[in-house]
């Protein structure tokens, strides 16, 4: 399966669940060992300072991987909302 073949319309635990858990089995025993590989140098008194900026460097790739996909692949939050809207049945607004 590609990416291309995931839609709004996409099951998520035949389509997007495997791939996830392929990820999750792959980074679990991985992630650690990179941590640790990359506060091994540091003295105890700078071990948790060495954790937080290499942590801190993660999440940040991670979110530039994620939105730069996103930013250029990504459908308009307008027609994600058109579609959803046009299946959806107007609620009457309550005096609350």
């Amino acid at each position: 399966m590609t990416w291309p073949e995931i839609g709004p319309k996409s099951h998520y635990s035949a389509e997007m669940f495997p791939g996830q858990v392929i990820v999750g089995i792959g980074l679990g025993p991985a992630l650690p060992d990179i941590l640790l590989s990359a506060t091994a140098g540091l003295s105890g008194d700078r071990g948790a300072t060495g954790s937080v900026v290499i942590n801190r460097r993660r999440q940040i790739g991670c979110v530039i991987g994620v939105s730069v996909p996103v930013a250029l692949l990504g459908t308009p939050l307008t027609k994600i909302r058109a579609d959803v809207l046009s299946g959806m049945t107007p609620v009457p607004a309550t005096a609350g």
